[in-house]
C-alpha cells in the first residue's frame, strides 16, 4: 500500500503531469530561443542550494510550497524506514535503511528527471533519507520501549512468583 501510494504521488498524480507538460514545453521553448543551457533549469545538483535559497529568498515562494517540498520530501520516506525493519529483518541495520532509502530517492528523482515529471534535486534526496533514518529512528526507539517492558514484566512475574 505504501509503494502504491507513494508511486502516485511522486510518479502518476495529475500534478505531476501539468508539471510535465510545463517542463516540455519550457525546454522546447528555451531551444527555439537558442539558450539550451536553459532547459536544465529544473535540476539541482549541489547539496543545500535549494534548502538554502528557501532560508534566505523565502520571499519568493509560497509558504505552503516550502513545507509542501521540505516536510513532505522528510514525511514521505519515514514510512520506508519504519516498515523496512518491521518487515524484513536484514534491515534492522541503519546502514541498509540508510542505502535503500537513498538508493529509492534516487530511482524516483532520475524517474522524475529522465520524464520530466518534476526536478532532480539531490536536495530531496538528502530530505528523503533524512525521513527514512527518522523511521528507522522510530523503530529503535519502538523496539527499545517494548524490550523494556518485557524485562519489567518477567522481573515483576519472577517476584510475584517467589514466596516470602
Amino acid at each position: 500500500m505504501y509503494v502504491a501510494i507513494s508511486s502516485y504521488l511522486l510518479l502518476l498524480s495529475p500534478d505531476r503531469f501539468r508539471r510535465r507538460a510545463f517542463t516540455v514545453e519550457w525546454k522546447q521553448r528555451m531551444l527555439e530561443y537558442g539558450v539550451p543551457q536553459y532547459t536544465h533549469l529544473f535540476q539541482n545538483t549541489k547539496p543545500f542550494q535549494t534548502l538554502v535559497d528557501y532560508v534566505f529568498h523565502y520571499d519568493n515562494y509560497n509558504f505552503g510550497t516550502i513545507m509542501y517540498n521540505l516536510i513532505g520530501n522528510v514525511m514521505l520516506f519515514v514510512p520506508l524506514g519504519l516498515l523496512l525493519p518491521l518487515i524484513f529483518m536484514s534491515f534492522q541495520s541503519v546502514h541498509r535503511v540508510f542505502f535503500l532509502t537513498l538508493s529509492a530517492s534516487l530511482i524516483i528523482e532520475t524517474l522524475q528527471l529522465l520524464f520530466s515529471l518534476g526536478s532532480f534535486d539531490v536536495d530531496d534526496l538528502l530530505l528523503n533519507v533524512l525521513g527514512g533514518l527518522i523511521g528507522y529512528g522510530m523503530f529503535r526507539v519502538g523496539a527499545a520501549l517494548i524490550h523494556r517492558r518485557r524485562n519489567s514484566r518477567k522481573f515483576d512475574d519472577d517476584l510475584s512468583a517467589s514466596s516470602f
